[in-house]
């Protein structure tokens, strides 16, 4: 009986995995309120107490080193893994081109990346996509502690799990 149902169940049929990507398309009125309510967040989040500033920004002196900073450890945390150079190349770029071509005031243009960081694929998705190891993929370090995190606890991965998957040790 228990082969017979094996044999039977939908994924054996296909003999394929079933992603149910169907069930998880975002609906117009989801994305509206994350583009419309992102950038309200990170403005409200650069003016909060405790300051959610880095070093090396303090308040009143944003610019692109602040920037670079902020993008490179609220990204860390969003991602949930280090940021690739070009990433924080292209964010910081982002904050740049707010102070320049959109005249934007330095608090603004840094709300601005956030939000970006905040409404970007990789922080709103959980990757598990890999690396080519022969015919099979291995999932890096981050992909497992996210899929752990999300998995067992509902929430993405503490900074301490990060760290211990970036550093390829345990957490105790």
């Amino acid at each position: 009986l228990g082969a017979a149902r094996r044999e039977q169940s939908p994924i054996r049929q296909r003999g394929v995995y079933d992603s149910y990507s169907d069930a998880l398309n975002v609906g117009d009125n989801v994305l509206n309120a994350l583009v419309e309510k992102t950038p309200e967040r990170a403005q409200a989040l650069l003016q909060s107490t405790p300051s959610v500033l880095v070093p090396p920004c303090t308040a009143g002196s944003v610019d692109a080193a602040c920037a670079d900073a902020m993008v490179r450890h609220y990204g860390y945390r969003l991602f949930r893994r280090p940021l690739q150079e070009a990433e924080v190349s292209d964010y910081v770029g982002l904050f740049t081109r707010g102070l320049g071509e959109l005249a934007l005031s330095a608090d603004d243009a840094l709300a601005g990346t956030l939000a970006a960081l905040m409404q970007a694929p990789a922080t709103l998705y959980i990757e598990q996509l890999g690396t080519a190891d022969g015919a099979q993929y291995r999932l890096s370090p981050f992909e497992i502690a996210s899929v752990l995190a999300f998995g067992l606890t509902g929430s993405a991965p503490s900074p301490a799990l990060l760290d211990a998957a970036q550093g390829g040790g345990r957490v105790d």
